[in-house]
């Protein structure tokens, strides 16, 4: 019986994944997580959600929305209800969320859902050398990309004497 190697350091572990920048547009993701973080000055909180493109030159790749929800930019506040207001419609959610701990849980009952992100590259005010992609949008993905349709079985393909064509 050959050895098995769990793993080999000098194995060639090339993929022909590229990081290129994500283009402009909108692209079928999944949730994939959502973390509550303290901002870097401290003095505020966001929601950070990680979607994972699913299929098109950019397969894998993942993209992060940031909802300023506790912040003492009133604007930036907004903007984040705003957006959480437009994800929660998006996965058919129209209930009120009364407290961090019902929003955190409404959000871990969201991860897997599939939806159509919208992002666009934004140069950083404060640093034009740099670009962001930035989450312009999310909405319900359409019915017949989420859902596979069936094939209806024909009456004619199914022979109830014949197992081998039983459709099960």
């Amino acid at each position: 019986m050959p050895e098995y190697t769990f793993f080999d350091p000098n194995e060639d572990l090339s993929t022909s994944m590229t990081f290129e920048p994500i283009k402009d547009g909108t692209y079928d993701c999944v949730l994939n997580t959502h973390n509550w973080k303290q901002t870097n000055s401290g003095t505020g909180m966001y929601l950070e959600m990680e979607y994972a493109i699913m299929g098109g030159d950019f397969d894998g790749r993942l993209v992060w929305n940031r909802l300023n929800l506790v912040n003492k930019n009133e604007q930036a506040v907004l903007i984040a209800r705003e957006q959480l207001a437009e994800f929660c419609r998006a996965v058919g959610c129209e209930q009120a969320l009364a407290s961090e701990k019902e929003l955190l849980q409404f959000m871990a009952n969201c991860w897997g859902k599939k939806l159509q992100v919208k992002v666009k590259n934004q140069q950083r005010k404060n640093d034009p050398d740099r670009v962001d992609l930035v989450v312009k949008g999310v909405k319900r993905m359409p019915e017949e990309a989420s859902t596979p349709k069936k094939k209806p079985a024909k009456e004619k393909d199914v022979d109830p004497k014949d197992p081998d064509k039983l459709p099960f």
